[in-house]
């Protein structure tokens, strides 16, 4: 204990230590007495002579703002992130950010629209403003290429192959090596303010996420239908694994259609759930959903239990404030609608700042304690514990109180 930090001693190379600060920001003039960890190491307790017990916990998640003196007229509110490198991505407005703050940055020429930007094969940054594109070489930040798109004010990207696809409020254009081929006019269709998501169909077809449901088009006759169960519903994200497609909405919740099937997610209790972001896959198979409310994470093996059998149960963990998560609104309507980073962060764009977090290091917020079991009464009659029971009626009533000692959000 130094003034007012506690300092762990971290083994380093042969015969060396060095201090690493764990906990910063004790009272002055504390008199502290002991220190436990907890055995999962993500709690630790300070008692002291002076100043009462203090318990620290472990954040796997940290949100990060900008300087006050960003001057950006949409403050820390972020949307469309593309990777710069293993470590780093673009923000929308020209910022560079990584786990550990921002800096500013030169590459992007002026403001941007920031909902949708776009990282191609050849490692190149598409980014606009208005009906303008511009094609920037990510390595050295020359512009390589200004032109109009057909498409209007640019809202999503996909990429396939060689051909960039591009949605706008006025059309959807593919680029096959960058020449235009208007696919789609949006003038014939009322789709409540704009595409905010393309992606390809199981069945060929190419999705648009609207705010007047999801829409299928026919690429070679430029035809359009909407898609049936996803109809006059706010669609803000589309994600495709394998044959199914999962469909995020603004009040309606998550949908995964498989085929003909479409399957709602379950809500979780308090609703949380009805306005989802995204959907991110990690490579332990957890399924992540920003939402207007906190963080979400389910097992994937759950969510296919859930979706063969829609009896099945699951449960989402939610990280908020405890976890390092800020600010529960995060933002979505954008296009990527999340930055996944070759040194493993995953960056996810909210209201105010950016949350940065790496999957694999990130604990299960559930209680894991033993359970106590403080109470039994059948019928009103309080029961010795430690006795076997004898068997009862099936009318019997029975009450069970018990508690696990939890140190986190209730809603786990």
């Amino acid at each position: 204990l130094s003034a007012d930090t506690l300092w762990q001693l971290v083994p380093r190379a042969p015969g060396r230590i060095a201090f690493v600060p764990i906990i910063t920001g004790l009272p002055v003039g504390t008199s502290v007495l002991a220190v436990a960890v907890s055995p999962e190491g993500d709690n630790v307790f300070v008692g002291t002579g002076n100043k009462g017990l203090y318990r620290y916990h472990r954040m796997d998640l940290r949100t990060n703002v900008r300087a006050e003196d960003a001057d950006d007229e949409r403050g820390d509110a972020f949307y469309a992130l593309v990777p710069l490198d293993s470590s780093r991505v673009l923000t929308q407005d020209g910022w560079e950010a990584d786990a550990d703050g921002f800096r500013r940055g030169s590459m992007l020429p002026g403001q941007q629209e920031g909902v949708a930007m776009h990282l191609d094969p050849q490692g190149r940054i598409w980014t606009s403003r208005l009906d303008s594109v511009w094609i920037i070489e990510r390595s050295s930040g020359r512009i390589v290429r200004e032109f109009i798109t057909p498409s209007g004010l640019v809202t999503a990207y996909l990429q396939e192959g060689d051909t960039t696809w591009v949605a706008g409020i006025a059309g959807v254009v593919a680029y096959v090596n960058e020449a235009p081929v208007v696919v789609y006019r949006l003038s014939d269709a009322y789709f409540h303010e704009q595409v905010f998501a393309l992606q390809r169909a199981p069945n060929g077809s190419l999705w648009l996420a609207t705010g007047k449901g999801v829409f299928s088009v026919d690429a070679s006759t430029g035809t359009v239908s909407p898609v049936p169960g996803l109809q006059e519903i706010f669609v803000r994200a589309l994600h495709r694994e394998g044959d199914r497609m999962f469909v995020g909405t603004y009040g309606q919740g998550a949908f995964a259609a498989i085929g003909e099937r479409i399957v709602l997610f379950p809500l979780d209790p308090r609703r949380d759930l009805s306005h989802v972001h995204a959907f991110v896959r990690d490579l332990n198979g957890w399924l992540w959903l920003p939402t207007n409310r906190g963080l979400f994470r389910v097992e994937g093996s759950a969510v296919e239990r859930y979706l063969q059998d829609t009896t099945a149960v699951f449960q989402y963990a939610f990280h908020g404030p405890r976890s390092g998560v800020s600010t529960l609104e995060f933002n979505g309507g954008c296009s990527p609608t999340h930055a996944r980073l070759e040194d493993g962060h995953l960056g996810l764009p909210t209201i105010d700042g950016l949350v940065w977090f790496h999957p694999d290091h990130v604990h299960d917020p559930w209680p894991r304690g033993r359970v106590r079991v403080d109470a039994l009464r059948v019928n009103g009659v309080a029961m010795d514990r430690s006795k076997r029971l004898a068997p009862l009626d099936t009318d019997a009533a029975i009450d069970l109180e018990v508690s696990i000692p939890f140190w986190g959000d209730v809603r786990n």
